[in-house]
């Protein structure tokens, strides 16, 4: 993991995020996920984005 986030932080990977989510939709993420074809990767926020945006 630490590798991973240290070429992320050095911009040597350059990872596609299709969708930024509330960990409340982990099920729905999953089921996409199964079905395949997304183009990129989803984030699981653990928060209400909402709450976090003020």
């Amino acid at each position: 993991m630490a590798t991973l986030f240290a070429l992320l932080r050095d911009r040597q990977i350059h990872p596609v995020v299709v969708d930024r989510l509330p960990l409340s939709a982990a099920r729905a993420v999953n089921e996409r996920i199964e079905k395949g074809g997304l183009g990129g990767k989803i984030v699981l926020h653990p928060w209400n984005t909402a709450e976090v945006m003020g």
